[in-house]
C-alpha cells in the first residue's frame, strides 16, 4: 500500500531569511510519502490537507445498541498521534430511511449533517492521546457498500471533509481535508 500526498512544491517554502529549505534526495519511505510542506500545514490542522487512495484500510466493523459502523486508522506521517475515518450507517435516516442496504450513495443533502445522515462519514484526529480531538464531517463524496450482513465491505471515493465542533457538529470553518479513496472489508462484530 502506498500513499501520495501533495500540497505543492517545496520551492514555495522559505525560511525567515528568505531561503528555500534543503530538500533531501533520499527516497521516500516505502509506505507513505509526504511533500515537505504538507506537515507545515498540519501545524494548524491535524489531518493532512489531502490523502491519496489508501487502498484497503484495516479497521473494525460492529453493531450493537447503536448503528452499524466501520472505523479504521489512516497513515499519519506528520507526528499526529491518531487519524481515524468512521462510516456510520443509521437505519431510518437519510439514504437509509427505508433501512440499511447495499449500493452506491452520494454524500449530499441530508448525508452532510450529523443529525440527519444515514450514511455518516467522519474523520477524527488527535495530535496526541492527551489532546482534545479535532472532528471533521463529510461535505461530499461517495460511499459504496458491497455487504452489510456478516461482513461490512465497501469503499469511500473522493470524500471532502470540513472541521466541525465535536459537541455541536457545527462547522468551524477552520480546517479541511480530503480523501481520494479507501476500501474496507471487515467481519461485523455484535455487542450486547
Amino acid at each position: 500500500m502506498a500513499a501520495l500526498v501533495a500540497c505543492g512544491p517545496a520551492a514555495d517554502l522559505v525560511d525567515a531569511a528568505g531561503d528555500a529549505p534543503e530538500v533531501s534526495d533520499a527516497p521516500p519511505a516505502p509506505d507513505v510519502f509526504v511533500e515537505p510542506d504538507a506537515c507545515i500545514t498540519t501545524a494548524v490542522c491535524n489531518p493532512l490537507p489531502s490523502y491519496a487512495d489508501l487502498g484497503f484500510v484495516d479497521g473494525g466493523a460492529g453493531e450493537g445498541k447503536g448503528p452499524l459502523g466501520w472505523s479504521g486508522s489512516v497513515p499519519s506521517p506528520c507526528g499526529v498521534e491518531f487519524v481515524g475515518v468512521y462510516v456510520t450507517l443509521v437505519n431510518g435516516q437519510g439514504v437509509f430511511s427505508g433501512g440499511v442496504e447495499t449500493g452506491t450513495f452520494l454524500l449530499q443533502g441530508s448525508e452532510l449533517a450529523f443529525a440527519t445522515c444515514g450514511a455518516c462519514v467522519s474523520l477524527w484526529t488527535r495530535a496526541d492521546m492527551d489532546a482534545l480531538p479535532e472532528c471533521y464531517f463529510a461535505t461530499g463524496g461517495t460511499l459504496v457498500l458491497g455487504s452489510v450482513e456478516g461482513r461490512m465491505t465497501g469503499s469511500l471515493e473522493d470524500v471532502s471533509f470540513e472541521q466541525v465542533d465535536c459537541s455541536s457538529q457545527a462547522p468551524t470553518g477552520t480546517c479541511a481535508s480530503a480523501l481520494e479513496g479507501l476500501a474496507f472489508d471487515e467481519p461485523i462484530l455484535h455487542s450486547i
